[in-house]
C-alpha cells in the first residue's frame, strides 16, 4: 500500500523537540573511529547476516560509552524519555514527549572565532565579523539550536521505526535499555566546522554512528558521515540566518537517512535510475536532470538499467527488476512538498497539484522486500549514475541556489501558464 506524506509533516516540520543542548563547534571535522568488522569491498552499509542477528534495536543520542552497563526493560519507568519511545508509543507527538526532558549531552560550545579557518581580507572582514556575530548567537541559543543530538537520534528512528522486521526504541541517553533489546544505535554529532574561502564560508556537519551488541556492548559496525555546502558569508546571515536554518534542517534531514541507511536499510541493488521523459514532463535536449511541465501533477518517470554482479551483501539474492518497487519524493527549496512509499512500476503522478512558476526536485529509490526485512538502495542522483556505489558525504556547490541535499536530484520546473 503506498503511503503519502504531505508538506504538514515533512521531517523536520513539527515533530521536532525542543533543543536540550548546545553543540560542539570544532575546525576539526570529525572523530575518526577504527572499525572493528571491516566492510566488504564495494560495500559500506552493514553486513545482511548481521542485520538478521537484530530483531530489536535502541537509537541513543550520544556517543558510545565503552565499557558501560545498561539495562531495564519496557515495562519499567526509568529515567529519560519516560522509559524510552518503543515501537508505536506517542509517534504521533514524540514533542511531547521529549520536550520537558534534561537530556543533558555533556557537549561543550567554543564560540565562532575559534572555529573559523581561512583568510580574511580586505572587504571580507566585515562580512567575516557580521557572520561571526549572527552565527555565534544562532549557534549557542538553546531555543534556535536545531543540530543537536536529541533531533539526529529521533531523525534516524523515524527512518527505522516502519521497517518491517525490526523492532526500534528511541532513548534518551541517562535510559537503561531493555535486557530484550539485541543491539544499541549510538549517533552523535561529532563537528560542525566553519571554514572561509574568499568571499565564501563552508559549513560541514559530521555525525558518527556506533550497533553495538546489548549484551556485552561489543562494536559491530560503525561509519562516520558528514553533510556540507557553502554560500557566500552575507547569504548565510541573510533574513535572520534563513540560509543557515535550511542548512541545519537538510543536514539533519540527510545524516538521520543516511545512518538508518548504512545501518539497516540499504543494500546495493543493481540497478541505475535516470529520469525519463513522459507526455506532461519534457526533458531538455542537453540534460535529462533538467525537466519542464504545463502540468501541475505531471508524470514523471524513471529508466530502470540492471547493471553487472556488485557487491551486495545480499548472498546471492539479487532481485529481478520486476520486484523492485519505488519511494518518490519531491522537494522545493526548502523542503520535502510530496512523499509516497510502494509504488510499483516505474512511473508515478504525484497526488498533489505543485505551484506554477517554481522549480522542484525530485528523486526515486528502488526497494526490495528480502526476508528479514524490505531493503533500499540510493537515491537517484545525477552525481551517481552509473556509479557502483555513491558517497555517504553529501558536498553542496551553492547553498543559496539549491541545498546540498537535493542539488542532484531531477530538476522539475512547473511552467506558469500550468494547470
Amino acid at each position: 500500500m503506498n503511503r503519502t506524506r504531505s508538506r504538514s509533516d515533512s521531517p523536520w516540520r513539527g515533530w521536532l523537540p525542543r533543543p536540550q543542548l548546545l553543540v560542539l563547534l570544532t575546525a576539526c571535522l570529525g572523530s575518526t573511529v577504527n572499525a572493528q568488522s571491516p566492510v566488504p569491498a564495494g560495500q559500506t552499509h552493514m553486513d545482511e547476516s548481521l542485520r538478521n542477528s537484530i530483531d530489536k534495536v535502541i537509537v541513543v543520542g550520544g556517543l558510545d560509552p565503552a565499557d558501560s552497563e545498561v539495562s531495564g526493560t519496557y515495562e519499567e519507568m526509568t529515567p529519560g524519555l519516560y522509559g524510552g519511545i518503543n515501537r508505536g508509543a506517542a509517534i504521533g507527538r514524540p514533542s511531547m514527549e521529549i520536550g520537558p526532558v534534561n537530556v543533558n549531552f555533556p557537549i561543550p560550545i567554543l564560540t565562532l572565532p575559534g572555529a573559523i579557518v581561512g583568510g580574511i581580507s580586505g572587504k571580507a572582514k566585515r562580512e567575516m565579523q557580521e557572520f561571526r556575530d549572527a552565527l555565534t548567537e544562532e549557534l549557542a541559543s538553546q531555543a534556535n539550536q536545531p543540530l543537536n543530538n536529541s533531533r539526529l537520534a529521533l531523525g534516524v528512528f523515524r527512518n527505522l521505526d516502519p521497517l518491517p522486521g525490526l523492532e526500534a526504541g528511541l532513548f534518551a541517553e541517562s535510559t537503561p535499555v531493555p535486557e530484550d533489546a539485541d543491539a544499541i544505535l549510538f549517533v552523535n554529532i561529532d563537528s560542525i566546522g566553519i571554514e572561509v574561502d574568499g568571499d565564501d564560508a563552508i559549513l560541514t556537519t559530521t555525525a558518527s554512528l556506533s550497533v553495538n551488541r546489548r549484551d556485552d556492548n561489543s562494536r559491530l559496525y560503525e561509519r562516520v558521515v558528514s553533510y556540507q555546502d557553502r554560500a557566500a558569508l552575507t547569504a548565510w546571515t541573510d533574513n535572520d540566518n534563513a540560509l543557515f536554518r535550511d542548512y541545519a534542517n537538510f543536514a539533519l534531514h540527510f545524516l538521520g537517512r543516511e545512518i538508518a541507511a548504512e545501518s539497516f536499510e540499504r543494500v546495493a541493488l543493481p540497478v541505475d535510475l535516470t529520469p525519463r521523459q513522459s507526455d506532461t514532463l519534457k526533458l531538455e535536449r542537453h540534460s535529462e536532470w533538467r525537466g519542464t511541465s504545463k502540468s501541475k501533477s505531471p508524470m514523471l518517470r524513471w529508466n530502470v538499467a540492471p547493471r553487472g554482479e556488485a557487491e551486495t551483501g545480499l548472498a546471492g539474492q539479487l532481485p529481478d527488476t520486476a520486484q523492485l518497487a519505488y519511494d518518490v519524493e519531491i522537494y522545493d527549496e526548502r523542503r520535502i512538498v510530496y512523499s509516497v512509499s510502494g509504488v510499483q512500476g516505474s512511473e508515478h503522478r504525484p497526488g498533489i497539484a505543485l505551484e506554477p512558476c517554481r522549480t522542484y526536485f525530485w528523486s526515486v529509490r528502488p526497494s526490495y522486500r528480502l526476508p528479514g526485512g524490505t531493503r533500499y538502495g540510493h537515491w537517484m542522483r545525477a552525481a551517481s549514475a552509473g556509479s557502483r556505489t555513491s558517497a555517504a558525504d553529501i558536498v553542496g556547490r551553492d547553498a543559496a541556489r539549491a541545498p546540498a541535499y537535493v542539488q542532484d536530484f531531477a530538476r522539475l520546473a512547473i511552467d506558469c501558464r500550468a494547470r
